[in-house]
């Protein structure tokens, strides 16, 4: 019996890859495109078609976190339904076997050592720029050396890295084996371009480029240029007076603290996960009276309401500061800035790599709601050390470049 499945309506860019995958002999396919154009929807057509149409093949499908990993799986698993081409459906290990003894996996970055071992058939990587270094070489491709026939990696471009390599390779006519395809926001017909303008008011024009244009750039991240500001491969003499932010954290998250000097350089740094809030407290008060730092900002989220109640008493200058909705994305503009203008001068990533980490794999999410942009660490990450200095830098830059109001001076 022939069983044919109806598949989705495709946007015309959609419809170009599509033929290209089905009709050429690439085995590697690199797609840059803008956030929210149909990469998701393209990526599922392709794997059903990948499935259905080869007996006994195994079909690996890779996002880059769980959360992201279960749509894609929804998607293909609503679709396949109740359709005689489905043998079987395991949601809690996220597989689905057909009739023809293909079957479909799921899997997330988040745990790439799981996915070792596997042998691919055809593979497909979602955010493919956003994974670690390496990861893709050494992890992903070797799935697909001993039978792989086809390769597709998905992803808005994210710096200079191994996504941008190849996606060079494919835009070279000598290579026959990979292909390049870019597009931009524009191939949505539907992008509603108030909503690209908005969007647009709000990112630095480096981040923008990247995530809407597809163009490739070492300033594509939150914070651009990093290393032009991670200089420092020791601490500083402070001078003059000092600026201290305090990103709290006791079990998940660690506790981080950075002081500023009078000239923007990072001149001492806390980091720790007690696991306790007395030793916490403890370890914090001790730092902060070794410095003594002018002004010191405490975020105030549920741990660090305790921390601010314990040091405010005991330690001169300390202040809270409450995170929300529309004071952190002012709060990450303004260390955006400061890194930008080279205000501020931080340690070399050799010195203390997680200050360096944790500033480049620093991102953000777009609500359509309320069309607001929300800053976040990447999947995995954290984003104390990020929090800590945005307050510290903003004491530092409050200090040092705010316009002060002129003083009126009356005669008589």
């Amino acid at each position: 019996m022939l069983i044919t499945l109806q598949g989705a309506d495709l946007f015309p860019w959609q419809q170009e890859v599509y033929r290209s995958y089905i009709e050429d002999d690439f085995k590697t396919y690199i797609l840059n495109t803008s956030r929210q154009i149909g990469k998701s929807l393209l990526i599922s057509q392709l794997v059903l078609h990948s499935a259905i149409n080869n007996e006994k093949v195994i079909v690996g499908v890779v996002s880059l976190t769980y959360k992201q990993t279960k749509l894609i799986y929804n998607s293909i698993s609503e679709i396949l339904a109740n359709t005689p081409l489905l043998a079987s459906d395991n949601k809690s290990e996220l597989e689905i076997k057909l009739v023809n003894g293909s079957s479909i996996k799921f899997l997330s970055i988040q745990n790439y050592d799981a996915i070792r071992g596997h042998t691919f058939e055809y593979l497909f990587c979602d955010e493919a720029a956003y994974y670690p270094p390496n990861v893709y070489q050494q992890v992903l491709q070797p799935t697909t050396l001993a039978r792989g026939r086809k390769t597709v990696l998905c992803s808005t471009p994210r710096g200079i890295n191994y996504f941008y390599d190849l996606y060079m390779r494919g835009m070279d006519q000598d290579d026959k084996t990979t292909i390049s395809f870019k597009y931009d926001f524009t191939a949505n017909p539907f992008f509603n371009l108030d909503e690209i303008e908005a969007i647009r008011k709000q990112l630095p024009d480096g981040i923008f480029r990247a995530e809407y244009l597809g163009e490739f750039s070492e300033n594509s991240s939150v914070f651009g240029n990093v290393k032009d500001v991670c200089i420092h491969h020791g601490y500083p003499t402070p001078s003059g007076n000092l600026f201290c932010g305090i990103d709290v954290g006791l079990f998940h998250d660690y506790a981080v603290a950075s002081i500023f000097d009078a000239n923007g350089n990072l001149v001492a740094f806390y980091r720790s996960k007690t696991g306790s809030i007395n030793k916490l407290n403890s370890e914090l008060e001790e730092f902060l009276n070794k410095y003594k730092p002018t002004k010191t900002l405490i975020e105030l989220n549920n741990v660090g309401v305790s921390v601010y109640e314990h040091l405010q008493p005991r330690v001169r200058g300390v202040e809270g500061f409450k995170t929300t909705a529309v004071s952190k994305p002012d709060l990450i503009n303004q260390l955006q800035n400061s890194i930008e203008d080279k205000r501020i001068k931080l340690l070399h990533q050799q010195f203390i790599p997680e200050i360096y980490d944790e500033l480049v794999n620093f991102t953000f999410n777009y609500s359509e709601k309320t069309r607001a942009i929300q800053y976040s660490a990447l999947p995995g990450k954290h984003d104390d050390i990020v929090i800590s200095l945005a307050l510290a830098n903003k004491i530092f830059v409050e200090a040092n470049f705010s316009i002060k109001p002129k003083i009126k001076v009356r005669f008589g």
